[in-house]
């Protein structure tokens, strides 16, 4: 787990430096789902009070902090973790606003 943290914490400081970059946030998926240690529980929360601040400061306005935000929580979700699924098609309907051309994607993920 100290390497997960180790990775996630540069992750986090492209993100805070360029939160636009989408080469960051595909990393921070990346390490979230498909990296050998899986995170623990409490790094998911951790990750979930990080990108709230993150989604603060800029206002909602990023696509990818709500992306990334909707990827913590569906990993919570696989967990069997109590997620609320209002915060989810939150999430999404977020995306949906911000992100119109890939609408579709945000419905269709509603949906799963």
């Amino acid at each position: 787990d100290v390497t997960l943290s180790n990775e996630l914490e540069l992750v986090h400081n492209a993100i805070f430096t360029e939160p636009d970059d989408q080469t960051a946030w595909w990393y921070h998926r990346f390490l979230l789902v498909n990296a050998f240690d899986r995170p623990s529980s409490l790094l998911l929360q951790e990750e979930l009070e990080l990108l709230k601040e993150l989604q603060n400061e800029l206002e909602g306005q990023s696509k990818w902090t709500w992306l990334g935000y909707h990827t913590v929580l569906v990993e919570m979700q696989k967990r069997g973790e109590n997620v609320d699924e209002e915060e989810l098609d939150a999430c999404l309907n977020q995306l949906i606003v911000l992100d119109p051309d890939r609408a579709a994607r945000y419905v269709s993920m509603k949906q799963k």
